[in-house]
């Protein structure tokens, strides 16, 4: 288990307060936190915003920890590397692009090349990419 989404839920009269934070586990690092207040009458709305709130904010806040996880891993097949680095860059920067990127992603991960950089750029691609639809990728 590398993350945890902990959280409290505390209630005073009429009023109730939900805590959560997400925690890279590995390190005790706080990743994101946020507080939610709502009345008990509201209690399905509130627990509507803090469900959209958690969800929204997880997605961004593991891949960002990812990417920094992986940053400090040197590679021993730069041009793989590279290739990589293009792909991922297009893939972010339009959502047209991707298939663009796929070429890039299929040359940085040849059997001739190191697979030093095949989980980065699989794990990096959008959950719902066209890519991983067509590939039996991780």
């Amino acid at each position: 288990m590398r993350y945890v989404l902990e959280g409290s839920v505390r209630k005073a009269g009429n009023r109730v307060r939900i805590s959560a934070q997400l925690i890279d586990a590995g390190s005790g690092a706080h990743l994101w936190a946020d507080r939610f207040d709502g009345s008990l009458e509201g209690i399905f709305e509130l627990q509507d915003r803090v469900a959209s709130s958690v969800a929204g904010v997880i997605e961004p806040a593991l891949q960002a920890a990812e990417a920094a996880r992986t940053v400090g891993r040197p590679t021993a097949d730069l041009p793989a590397y590279d290739l990589y680095l293009r792909a991922h860059a297009m893939i972010w920067s339009s959502a047209r692009q991707i298939s663009q990127a796929l070429p890039l992603l299929e040359q940085a991960i040849e059997p001739s090349k190191s697979r030093a950089t095949t989980p980065a750029s699989w794990r990096m691609l959008p959950k719902r990419s066209p890519i991983l639809a067509r590939t039996s990728a991780p």
